[in-house]
């Protein structure tokens, strides 16, 4: 039954004629042909046109009453995340100049006067995250998703309303003050300088990858559509911004503290979830209808497939497309129906709390919120520093006293740029009890928190840096282009090393020091 599904398919399918084979290897370009066409040469071309999805193109198939819930899962791990997902009309043509990274940019920044300083000093929000991963399902040519990701606290959890009311009023404030072509200019030339300096991907990764933007931009674009940014256009960020509203959005909150009653279970992985009133088509309410169509489709089209096997590919085609075709015709309206039913059936809704959704419509941004301030880590200078006459192959100490040494080593084989610092805090109380080795991965995760907001302008700029313990201490890495790790700004180590010095009451709160312990902090590598 499988293989007759899948012969069908075969035959319904575009086959070669879609088919884009990318090979790279140091190896001569006709030998890498021949290849092509003796692996390639005998695949079947039935020379039918490419499926046209332009039927479902602008997200009607979220247009639905059951996508502005909030569906209530249970997690499988300990975690609290609440999820906000918009649909948006296909941002694919718009590759030139990206919006919705532009809108990701600003509404994820850590840095002073965002949306996640303000939720961290509430202790609310551990972590935000922001905007569309570019994978088939997020970002194809119906439709667009944008979410935004919170990785919530007990506190957070308590006062969700809250935070939910921040993120809209954040919104205001972006809506109000328009699209900001300074910002727009600096992630064009972080962009620049992240694929000028692109360390080298795998073979595998990078045909892939270059297949896939064969199917969507120009051949001009093959290499940088999917990287770089080319045009400032304001319209564009204002049509995206125009779709982040209360009454379009779909909630998911995942928590496992709380006593919901999880009344439902998804068939694929058995996820329980309820349904309670603000966002999410979620995958679990469209289970059973796909599986109803899959397996009529299954009953009818393998005894249909198996019994026509012998007969001419040629007759074969116009039969397949007419059952693809009849199957559209019928599965909208079966969708839709299904929708209007689901309330008479085994699934609970309830209708978004008004009270939220007016303060959500009337929020407005909090005093402390600010725009992204002009990046001072973005470098200018990228020359490179002259070498000497002799470089040694291995490192070599050039300083050493009671309290320190310092190693240096000098890159003669990559020539770029960029530069590495590591700073090793080597202390015996590490390895005097194993409290001590949890106290001091536990104060590394407070640092990271405390210097986020600081450090973020850095880190966006590809300054990279990491705080974590090692066998015998505390190690701080930091990286990045020479520019700003030589220059007069302040460097990410000596801000750690300030604040280790600093009892850990005047630092943080007890109450955020308890959230780390209790909820975790993912490793962030900078």
């Amino acid at each position: 039954m499988a293989y007759c599904l899948r012969r069908s398919q075969r035959l319904a399918s575009p086959s070669t004629a879609a088919w884009i084979p990318i090979e790279q290897a140091r190896l001569p370009l006709s030998m890498l042909e021949s290849w092509v066409v003796k692996s390639f040469s005998g695949v079947p071309n039935n020379r039918l046109p490419p499926q046209n999805f332009e039927t479902f193109s602008g997200g009607v198939s979220f247009k639905t009453p059951q996508f502005t819930k909030i569906y209530k899962v249970e997690p499988v791990k300990d975690t609290q995340e609440v999820e906000l997902c918009w649909v948006m009309p296909s941002l694919l043509s718009l590759y030139r100049s990206k919006p919705h990274h532009y809108l990701s940019s600003v509404i994820g920044h850590e840095g002073k006067g965002s949306l996640l300083s303000y939720l961290r000093k509430k202790v609310w929000v551990l972590e935000l995250y922001s905007g569309n991963s570019e994978c088939d399902f997020e970002h194809n040519s119906m439709y667009a998703l944008f979410t935004v990701t919170f990785l919530l606290t007990d506190e957070g959890m308590k006062h969700l309303q809250q935070v939910l009311e921040a993120l809209f009023g954040y919104l205001k404030l972006l809506q109000t003050s328009g699209p900001n072509e300074r910002y727009f200019k600096e992630i064009q030339t972080i962009a620049d300088l992240s694929f000028r300096y692109e360390e080298e991907s795998s073979a595998w990764d990078y045909t892939e990858v270059l297949s896939e933007n064969m199917h969507f931009y120009p051949p001009e674009d093959y290499i940088t559509g999917s990287d770089l940014f080319y045009e400032y256009n304001p319209q564009a960020i204002e049509n995206c911004l125009e779709m982040l509203v209360p009454d379009r959005v779909n909630i998911m909150l995942f928590n496992n503290n709380e006593k919901m009653v999880f009344d439902q279970t998804e068939p694929w992985f058995n996820t329980r979830y309820c349904v309670s009133g603000v966002v999410g088509l979620c995958e679990a309410l469209l289970c059973p209808l796909v599986s109803g169509v899959v397996g009529l489709c299954e009953a009818l089209l393998c005894p249909l497939v198996s019994g026509v096997v012998g007969l001419c590919e040629a007759l074969l085609y116009p039969l397949v497309s007419g059952v693809v075709g009849l199957c559209e015709a019928l599965l909208c309206p079966l969708v839709r129906a299904w929708f209007n039913t689901i309330e008479m059936a085994r699934v609970l809704v309830l209708e978004i709390p008004t009270d939220w959704l007016e303060s959500w419509k009337k929020a407005e941004p909090h005093p402390s919120f600010t725009l992204p301030q002009p990046n001072i880590f973005i470098p200018r200078d990228l020359s490179l520093v002259p070498l000497e006459d002799i470089v040694e192959p291995y490192p070599v100490k050039i300083h050493h006293d009671e309290q320190s040494e310092v190693w240096f080593r000098r890159d003669v084989k990559f020539k770029q740029p960029i530069a590495y610092y590591y700073y090793y805090f080597i202390s015996p109380l590490l390895q005097v009890s194993p409290q001590n080795w949890v106290m001091l991965d536990l104060y590394c995760s407070l640092l990271k928190q405390l210097v986020a907001e600081e450090a973020y302008p850095a880190k966006t700029a590809k300054l990279t840096y990491d705080i974590y313990v090692e066998d015998r201490g505390l190690v701080v890495k930091v990286g990045g282009f020479n520019d700003k790790l030589r220059g007069p700004d302040v460097k990410l180590a000596l801000s750690c090393t300030h604040l280790l010095r600093r009892p850990l009451s005047w630092c943080c709160p007890m109450r955020r020091l308890s959230c780390l312990a209790s909820c975790g902090v993912p490793r962030q590598e900078g």
